[in-house]
């Protein structure tokens, strides 16, 4: 659980700096970012299915400038853990770690897509999960799974000259 939060926190703050906002650096100034950019505000709606579950990580993230501040509901458990662990480690429960799962996964997919976007390139990871599926997702490629891309002399030339 603690792994998890702390690369969604360091997710965050990555996709905030592609926003422009490299100041940001805890939830509520990530929650004001995100929240407020067309692409990333659909990121509350997003559902991932795991076998027959579905998940819905941001359900409840809301920006105080808009509604009253609420962080996604297994963030504040993670901080309750990080910093109460001898107390508050039933919070790191089975639901809280597939949300906070879930939710990474769910922010690395958008990181990508907007990233591919942005330099019109490939705007999917180059594997398949074999854990998550996002639901209602669009992407202009598809994922085939990182030994089914071909690279030819001109990638590798880019990516090494």
């Amino acid at each position: 659980y603690q792994a998890i939060c702390s690369e969604v926190d360091v997710i965050l703050k990555a996709i905030c700096e592609e926003l422009g906002n490299s100041n940001a650096g805890n939830m509520t100034a990530y929650t004001s970012t995100i929240l407020n950019h067309d692409i990333w505000m659909r990121i509350v709606n997003q559902k991932v299915k795991m076998r027959n579950i579905e998940l819905y990580p941001f359900k409840d993230w809301r920006d105080g400038n808009k509604d009253e501040y609420k962080a996604p509901h297994w963030w504040p458990q993670y901080n309750d853990v990080k910093h109460h662990r001898a107390e508050q480690y039933k919070e790191a429960n089975l639901k809280n770690v597939l949300n906070a799962l879930a939710g990474l996964y769910i922010l690395e997919n958008y990181l990508v897509k907007y990233i591919g976007d942005m330099a019109n390139d490939i705007d999917v990871p180059n594997d398949i999960s074999h854990l998550f599926e996002m639901v209602d997702w669009e992407t202009r490629d598809e994922v085939l799974g990182h030994e089914m891309y071909n690279i030819n002399e001109d990638d590798v030339s880019r990516l090494f000259g």
